[in-house]
Protein backbone atom coordinates (compact mmCIF):
# COMPACT_ATOMS: atom_id res chain seq x y z
CA UNK A 1 0.00 0.00 0.00
CA UNK A 2 2.81 2.40 0.83
CA UNK A 3 4.55 1.77 -2.52
CA UNK A 4 1.26 2.22 -4.36
CA UNK A 5 0.60 5.50 -2.58
CA UNK A 6 4.11 6.74 -3.40
CA UNK A 7 3.69 5.86 -7.08
CA UNK A 8 0.36 7.70 -7.14
CA UNK A 9 1.93 10.70 -5.40
CA UNK A 10 4.77 10.84 -7.95
CA UNK A 11 2.27 11.08 -10.79
CA UNK A 12 0.72 14.28 -9.46
CA UNK A 13 1.90 17.87 -9.27
CA UNK A 14 2.14 20.14 -6.24
CA UNK A 15 2.80 23.32 -8.22
CA UNK A 16 0.69 25.03 -10.87
CA UNK A 17 1.85 27.39 -13.59
CA UNK A 18 -0.77 29.29 -15.60
CA UNK A 19 0.38 30.98 -18.80
CA UNK A 20 -1.38 34.17 -19.91
CA UNK A 21 0.26 35.05 -23.25
CA UNK A 22 -1.09 38.58 -23.66
CA UNK A 23 0.94 41.79 -23.82
CA UNK A 24 0.03 45.34 -24.75
CA UNK A 25 3.12 45.24 -26.96
CA UNK A 26 5.78 42.59 -27.46
CA UNK A 27 9.19 43.77 -26.22
CA UNK A 28 12.14 43.88 -28.60
CA UNK A 29 14.07 41.20 -26.69
CA UNK A 30 11.22 38.81 -25.80
CA UNK A 31 11.41 35.24 -27.08
CA UNK A 32 8.47 33.86 -25.06
CA UNK A 33 5.13 33.00 -26.63
CA UNK A 34 2.99 36.11 -26.31
CA UNK A 35 0.65 38.15 -28.51
CA UNK A 36 -1.28 41.41 -28.49
CA UNK A 37 -5.04 40.94 -28.11
CA UNK A 38 -8.27 42.66 -27.11
CA UNK A 39 -10.78 42.14 -24.29
CA UNK A 40 -12.98 39.63 -26.21
CA UNK A 41 -9.92 37.41 -26.75
CA UNK A 42 -9.05 37.71 -23.06
CA UNK A 43 -12.53 36.49 -22.07
CA UNK A 44 -12.41 33.54 -24.47
CA UNK A 45 -9.00 32.59 -23.15
CA UNK A 46 -10.11 32.70 -19.52
CA UNK A 47 -13.00 30.41 -20.43
CA UNK A 48 -10.50 28.00 -22.04
CA UNK A 49 -8.33 28.07 -18.92
CA UNK A 50 -11.35 27.22 -16.77
CA UNK A 51 -12.10 24.25 -19.04
CA UNK A 52 -8.51 23.04 -18.78
CA UNK A 53 -8.55 23.34 -14.99
CA UNK A 54 -11.69 21.21 -14.88
CA UNK A 55 -10.18 18.56 -17.16
CA UNK A 56 -6.85 18.31 -15.37
CA UNK A 57 -7.75 18.66 -11.71
CA UNK A 58 -6.97 14.96 -11.20
CA UNK A 59 -3.29 15.61 -12.00
CA UNK A 60 -2.75 17.81 -8.95
CA UNK A 61 -2.21 17.22 -5.24
CA UNK A 62 -2.62 20.02 -2.69
CA UNK A 63 -0.90 23.01 -4.30
CA UNK A 64 2.10 24.51 -2.50
CA UNK A 65 2.78 27.09 -5.17
CA UNK A 66 0.73 28.82 -7.88
CA UNK A 67 2.31 31.09 -10.48
CA UNK A 68 0.43 33.05 -13.14
CA UNK A 69 2.92 34.33 -15.71
CA UNK A 70 3.11 35.47 -19.27
CA UNK A 71 3.06 37.57 -21.25
CA UNK A 72 1.47 40.07 -18.97
CA UNK A 73 -1.37 38.56 -16.91
CA UNK A 74 -2.31 42.03 -15.65
CA UNK A 75 -3.04 43.13 -19.22
CA UNK A 76 -6.44 41.57 -18.48
CA UNK A 77 -9.07 43.42 -16.49
CA UNK A 78 -9.36 43.06 -12.74
CA UNK A 79 -12.60 41.11 -13.17
CA UNK A 80 -11.08 38.55 -15.57
CA UNK A 81 -8.04 38.14 -13.36
CA UNK A 82 -10.14 37.51 -10.27
CA UNK A 83 -12.36 35.12 -12.25
CA UNK A 84 -9.26 33.11 -13.24
CA UNK A 85 -7.94 33.06 -9.67
CA UNK A 86 -11.33 32.04 -8.29
CA UNK A 87 -11.44 29.16 -10.76
CA UNK A 88 -8.03 27.94 -9.57
CA UNK A 89 -9.36 27.73 -6.02
CA UNK A 90 -12.58 26.04 -7.19
CA UNK A 91 -10.80 23.28 -9.10
CA UNK A 92 -7.71 22.49 -7.05
CA UNK A 93 -6.88 21.83 -3.42
CA UNK A 94 -4.74 24.73 -2.26
CA UNK A 95 -2.50 24.64 0.81
CA UNK A 96 -3.31 27.28 3.46
CA UNK A 97 0.24 28.65 3.21
CA UNK A 98 0.42 28.55 -0.60
CA UNK A 99 2.67 31.08 -2.32
CA UNK A 100 0.50 32.59 -5.06
CA UNK A 101 2.43 34.77 -7.53
CA UNK A 102 1.15 36.90 -10.39
CA UNK A 103 3.45 38.62 -12.87
CA UNK A 104 2.70 42.22 -13.80
CA UNK A 105 4.04 45.09 -15.85
CA UNK A 106 3.92 48.67 -14.55
CA UNK A 107 1.70 50.07 -17.32
CA UNK A 108 -1.07 47.56 -16.48
CA UNK A 109 -1.27 48.23 -12.74
CA UNK A 110 -3.56 50.53 -10.79
CA UNK A 111 -4.94 50.52 -7.25
CA UNK A 112 -8.14 48.70 -8.25
CA UNK A 113 -6.24 45.84 -9.87
CA UNK A 114 -3.70 45.59 -7.06
CA UNK A 115 -6.40 45.40 -4.40
CA UNK A 116 -8.44 42.93 -6.45
CA UNK A 117 -5.44 40.62 -6.80
CA UNK A 118 -4.68 40.73 -3.08
CA UNK A 119 -8.31 40.16 -2.10
CA UNK A 120 -8.47 37.15 -4.46
CA UNK A 121 -5.73 35.28 -2.63
CA UNK A 122 -2.61 36.42 -4.50
CA UNK A 123 0.14 37.05 -1.92
CA UNK A 124 3.18 37.65 -4.12
CA UNK A 125 3.52 40.11 -7.01
CA UNK A 126 6.40 40.10 -9.51
CA UNK A 127 6.76 43.33 -11.50
CA UNK A 128 8.78 43.49 -14.72
CA UNK A 129 10.49 46.83 -14.11
CA UNK A 130 13.74 45.98 -16.00
CA UNK A 131 15.18 49.49 -15.60
CA UNK A 132 14.45 52.82 -13.93
CA UNK A 133 15.92 54.84 -16.83
CA UNK A 134 13.84 55.95 -19.80
CA UNK A 135 16.66 55.53 -22.33
CA UNK A 136 17.16 51.89 -21.35
CA UNK A 137 13.43 51.12 -21.32
CA UNK A 138 13.23 52.57 -24.82
CA UNK A 139 16.12 50.36 -25.97
CA UNK A 140 14.23 47.32 -24.64
CA UNK A 141 10.99 48.34 -26.35
CA UNK A 142 9.10 48.56 -23.05
CA UNK A 143 5.73 50.31 -22.92
CA UNK A 144 6.22 51.97 -19.53
CA UNK A 145 8.61 54.76 -18.61
CA UNK A 146 10.73 55.16 -15.48
CA UNK A 147 8.16 57.33 -13.71
CA UNK A 148 5.43 54.72 -14.20
CA UNK A 149 7.76 51.94 -13.08
CA UNK A 150 8.50 53.76 -9.84
CA UNK A 151 4.89 54.72 -9.12
CA UNK A 152 3.60 51.19 -9.85
CA UNK A 153 6.22 49.60 -7.61
CA UNK A 154 5.47 52.03 -4.78
CA UNK A 155 1.74 51.35 -5.06
CA UNK A 156 2.32 47.58 -5.11
CA UNK A 157 4.64 47.74 -2.11
CA UNK A 158 1.84 49.25 -0.02
CA UNK A 159 -0.40 46.26 -0.72
CA UNK A 160 2.04 43.35 -1.20
CA UNK A 161 4.56 42.58 1.49
CA UNK A 162 6.04 39.91 -0.79
CA UNK A 163 7.02 42.01 -3.80
CA UNK A 164 9.56 40.96 -6.44
CA UNK A 165 11.17 43.24 -9.02
CA UNK A 166 12.70 41.99 -12.28
CA UNK A 167 15.74 43.96 -13.50
CA UNK A 168 17.90 43.62 -16.61
CA UNK A 169 21.56 44.56 -16.99
CA UNK A 170 23.74 44.69 -20.11
CA UNK A 171 21.22 46.83 -22.00
CA UNK A 172 22.53 48.65 -25.12
CA UNK A 173 23.61 52.13 -24.09
CA UNK A 174 23.84 51.28 -20.38
CA UNK A 175 26.91 51.73 -18.21
CA UNK A 176 28.08 51.15 -14.65
CA UNK A 177 26.45 54.35 -13.40
CA UNK A 178 23.04 53.68 -14.97
CA UNK A 179 22.99 50.15 -13.55
CA UNK A 180 23.91 51.40 -10.10
CA UNK A 181 21.07 53.92 -10.35
CA UNK A 182 18.54 51.17 -11.19
CA UNK A 183 19.80 49.00 -8.32
CA UNK A 184 19.66 51.86 -5.83
CA UNK A 185 16.13 52.79 -6.89
CA UNK A 186 15.00 49.17 -6.59
CA UNK A 187 16.54 48.88 -3.12
CA UNK A 188 14.80 52.07 -2.01
CA UNK A 189 11.50 50.25 -2.53
CA UNK A 190 12.53 47.47 -0.11
CA UNK A 191 11.16 44.53 -2.16
CA UNK A 192 11.34 41.02 -0.73
CA UNK A 193 12.95 39.66 -3.89
CA UNK A 194 14.98 40.96 -6.83
CA UNK A 195 15.80 39.12 -10.05
CA UNK A 196 18.73 40.51 -12.06
CA UNK A 197 19.05 39.04 -15.55
CA UNK A 198 21.72 39.62 -18.16
CA UNK A 199 20.20 40.69 -21.47
CA UNK A 200 20.81 37.99 -24.07
CA UNK A 201 19.56 38.95 -27.55
CA UNK A 202 17.86 35.91 -29.10
CA UNK A 203 18.29 35.60 -32.87
CA UNK A 204 14.55 35.47 -33.61
CA UNK A 205 13.75 38.72 -31.77
CA UNK A 206 13.86 42.29 -33.16
CA UNK A 207 16.73 43.12 -30.82
CA UNK A 208 18.63 40.02 -31.92
CA UNK A 209 18.26 41.01 -35.56
CA UNK A 210 19.42 44.57 -34.84
CA UNK A 211 22.50 43.26 -33.04
CA UNK A 212 23.23 40.87 -35.91
CA UNK A 213 22.97 43.68 -38.47
CA UNK A 214 25.19 45.98 -36.45
CA UNK A 215 22.42 48.50 -35.88
CA UNK A 216 22.71 47.96 -32.11
CA UNK A 217 25.89 47.32 -30.12
CA UNK A 218 25.79 45.34 -26.89
CA UNK A 219 27.96 46.35 -23.90
CA UNK A 220 31.35 44.63 -23.80
CA UNK A 221 31.88 41.53 -21.68
CA UNK A 222 34.02 43.25 -19.05
CA UNK A 223 31.29 45.82 -18.39
CA UNK A 224 28.61 43.13 -18.15
CA UNK A 225 30.68 41.15 -15.64
CA UNK A 226 31.26 44.32 -13.65
CA UNK A 227 27.51 45.00 -13.60
CA UNK A 228 26.84 41.52 -12.21
CA UNK A 229 29.50 41.98 -9.56
CA UNK A 230 27.92 45.30 -8.61
CA UNK A 231 24.52 43.63 -8.22
CA UNK A 232 25.94 40.86 -6.02
CA UNK A 233 27.84 43.31 -3.83
CA UNK A 234 25.04 45.87 -3.37
CA UNK A 235 22.26 43.34 -2.89
CA UNK A 236 24.32 41.28 -0.45
CA UNK A 237 25.18 44.39 1.54
CA UNK A 238 21.46 45.23 1.66
CA UNK A 239 20.59 41.83 3.16
CA UNK A 240 19.60 39.82 0.09
CA UNK A 241 20.83 36.24 -0.34
CA UNK A 242 21.86 35.05 -3.79
CA UNK A 243 20.03 31.74 -3.85
CA UNK A 244 20.35 31.27 -7.62
CA UNK A 245 22.67 32.90 -10.15
CA UNK A 246 20.17 35.64 -11.09
CA UNK A 247 17.88 35.66 -8.05
CA UNK A 248 18.25 37.43 -4.72
CA UNK A 249 15.87 37.31 -1.78
CA UNK A 250 15.42 38.39 1.81
CA UNK A 251 15.84 35.33 4.07
CA UNK A 252 12.76 33.13 3.70
CA UNK A 253 11.48 35.00 0.64
CA UNK A 254 12.84 32.75 -2.08
CA UNK A 255 10.32 32.11 -4.86
CA UNK A 256 8.98 28.62 -4.13
CA UNK A 257 7.82 28.13 -7.73
CA UNK A 258 11.32 28.70 -9.08
CA UNK A 259 12.97 26.63 -6.35
CA UNK A 260 10.70 23.72 -7.26
CA UNK A 261 11.72 24.10 -10.92
CA UNK A 262 15.45 24.12 -10.12
CA UNK A 263 15.00 21.01 -7.98
CA UNK A 264 13.17 19.25 -10.84
CA UNK A 265 9.96 19.12 -8.84
CA UNK A 266 6.63 18.23 -10.40
CA UNK A 267 4.43 20.99 -11.82
CA UNK A 268 1.38 21.29 -14.03
CA UNK A 269 1.33 23.96 -16.73
CA UNK A 270 -2.00 25.32 -17.99
CA UNK A 271 -2.56 27.70 -20.89
CA UNK A 272 -1.36 28.05 -24.47
CA UNK A 273 2.28 27.00 -24.75
CA UNK A 274 2.53 26.01 -21.06
CA UNK A 275 4.86 23.13 -20.14
CA UNK A 276 4.36 20.48 -17.44
CA UNK A 277 6.72 18.03 -15.73
CA UNK A 278 5.14 15.06 -13.95
CA UNK A 279 6.25 11.44 -13.47
CA UNK A 280 9.41 11.84 -15.54
CA UNK A 281 7.53 13.24 -18.54
CA UNK A 282 7.62 16.74 -20.00
CA UNK A 283 4.58 17.72 -22.01
CA UNK A 284 3.22 20.98 -23.33
CA UNK A 285 0.17 22.66 -24.75
CA UNK A 286 -0.02 24.01 -28.28
CA UNK A 287 1.53 27.53 -28.40
CA UNK A 288 -1.36 28.99 -30.34
CA UNK A 289 -4.21 30.85 -28.64
CA UNK A 290 -6.86 30.06 -31.25
CA UNK A 291 -6.04 26.34 -31.32
CA UNK A 292 -5.95 26.29 -27.54
CA UNK A 293 -9.36 27.96 -27.24
CA UNK A 294 -10.81 25.63 -29.89
CA UNK A 295 -9.58 22.57 -27.99
CA UNK A 296 -11.27 23.83 -24.83
CA UNK A 297 -14.54 24.58 -26.62
CA UNK A 298 -14.52 21.07 -28.08
CA UNK A 299 -14.88 19.75 -24.53
CA UNK A 300 -18.14 21.60 -23.88
CA UNK A 301 -20.62 19.11 -22.52
CA UNK A 302 -17.95 16.50 -21.82
CA UNK A 303 -17.78 14.88 -18.41
CA UNK A 304 -15.46 16.16 -15.72
CA UNK A 305 -12.00 14.68 -16.25
CA UNK A 306 -12.48 14.25 -20.01
CA UNK A 307 -9.13 13.97 -21.75
CA UNK A 308 -7.44 17.29 -22.40
CA UNK A 309 -6.82 17.68 -26.14
CA UNK A 310 -4.65 20.80 -26.44
CA UNK A 311 -1.41 18.96 -25.63
CA UNK A 312 1.03 19.30 -28.53
CA UNK A 313 3.90 17.11 -27.46
CA UNK A 314 5.41 14.87 -24.81
CA UNK A 315 8.90 13.58 -24.10
CA UNK A 316 10.07 10.94 -21.67
CA UNK A 317 13.06 12.06 -19.60
CA UNK A 318 15.49 9.14 -19.38
CA UNK A 319 18.10 8.63 -16.66
CA UNK A 320 20.89 10.40 -18.56
CA UNK A 321 18.70 13.42 -19.31
CA UNK A 322 17.56 13.54 -15.69
CA UNK A 323 21.20 13.49 -14.59
CA UNK A 324 22.11 16.33 -16.97
CA UNK A 325 19.12 18.42 -15.91
CA UNK A 326 19.95 17.91 -12.25
CA UNK A 327 23.52 19.09 -12.73
CA UNK A 328 22.61 22.01 -14.99
CA UNK A 329 19.83 23.29 -12.75
CA UNK A 330 21.43 22.44 -9.42
CA UNK A 331 24.69 24.21 -10.16
CA UNK A 332 22.77 27.42 -10.69
CA UNK A 333 21.60 27.36 -7.08
CA UNK A 334 23.13 28.17 -3.72
CA UNK A 335 22.76 24.52 -2.59
CA UNK A 336 24.55 23.11 -5.62
CA UNK A 337 24.28 19.45 -6.60
CA UNK A 338 24.44 16.47 -4.26
CA UNK A 339 25.94 13.36 -5.88
CA UNK A 340 24.62 10.35 -3.97
CA UNK A 341 25.61 6.71 -4.15
CA UNK A 342 28.96 7.39 -5.87
CA UNK A 343 32.42 6.06 -4.93
CA UNK A 344 35.04 8.58 -3.76
CA UNK A 345 36.83 8.77 -7.14
CA UNK A 346 33.84 10.32 -8.95
CA UNK A 347 35.25 13.82 -8.39
CA UNK A 348 38.78 13.13 -9.67
CA UNK A 349 38.10 14.61 -13.11
CA UNK A 350 36.91 17.88 -11.54
CA UNK A 351 39.78 18.57 -9.16
CA UNK A 352 41.65 20.83 -11.61
CA UNK A 353 38.50 22.97 -11.95
CA UNK A 354 38.35 23.21 -8.16
CA UNK A 355 42.01 24.21 -7.99
CA UNK A 356 41.38 26.86 -10.66
CA UNK A 357 38.68 28.37 -8.45
CA UNK A 358 35.60 27.51 -10.52
CA UNK A 359 34.13 24.78 -8.29
CA UNK A 360 33.68 24.17 -4.58
CA UNK A 361 33.63 20.42 -3.83
CA UNK A 362 32.70 19.45 -0.30
CA UNK A 363 31.96 15.82 0.38
CA UNK A 364 29.59 14.76 -2.39
CA UNK A 365 28.27 18.26 -3.06
CA UNK A 366 29.28 20.40 -6.04
CA UNK A 367 28.83 24.18 -6.09
CA UNK A 368 29.96 26.98 -8.35
CA UNK A 369 32.22 29.57 -6.79
CA UNK A 370 31.67 33.24 -7.60
CA UNK A 371 34.37 32.92 -10.26
CA UNK A 372 32.55 29.91 -11.68
CA UNK A 373 29.25 31.78 -11.72
CA UNK A 374 30.79 34.52 -13.90
CA UNK A 375 31.39 31.92 -16.63
CA UNK A 376 28.64 29.54 -15.54
CA UNK A 377 27.54 28.36 -18.98
CA UNK A 378 30.99 27.11 -19.96
CA UNK A 379 31.78 25.72 -16.49
CA UNK A 380 28.50 23.79 -16.25
CA UNK A 381 28.96 22.43 -19.79
CA UNK A 382 32.46 21.22 -18.92
CA UNK A 383 31.31 19.63 -15.65
CA UNK A 384 28.55 17.79 -17.49
CA UNK A 385 30.90 16.57 -20.19
CA UNK A 386 33.38 15.21 -17.65
CA UNK A 387 30.78 13.55 -15.45
CA UNK A 388 29.06 11.97 -18.43
CA UNK A 389 32.37 10.49 -19.57
CA UNK A 390 32.67 8.90 -16.15
CA UNK A 391 29.09 7.65 -16.47
CA UNK A 392 30.12 5.82 -19.63
CA UNK A 393 32.78 4.04 -17.58
CA UNK A 394 30.17 2.67 -15.23
CA UNK A 395 29.67 5.46 -12.69
CA UNK A 396 25.97 6.04 -12.06
CA UNK A 397 25.48 8.72 -9.41
CA UNK A 398 22.01 9.59 -8.27
CA UNK A 399 21.23 13.29 -7.80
Amino acid sequence: MLLSAMMYHNRMAEFLYVHVPFCLKKCAYCDFYSVSASEPAYAAYVYALKREFLSRRGEVLELKGIYIGGGTPTAMSASLLTETIKCVYENFDVAPDVEFTVEANPETLDDEKLRALRASGVNRLSIGVQSFLDSELCALGRVHDAKKALSAARAARKIFDNLSLDLIYGIPGSNAESWACTLDTALSLDPAHISAYELTPEAATPLGRMVESGEVTMPNEDLVVSMYDTAVERLSRAGYDRYEISNFARPGRECVHNVNYWRRGRYLGAGAGAHSFIAGRRFWNVPDIQKYIAAAEALDGAAEGAAWTAAEGVTEVDAREAFSESVFLGLRTREGVLIEGAPPHWKDSLLDMERAGFLDIRGNTLRLTHRGILVSNSVIAEVLARLERRLERGLTPLI
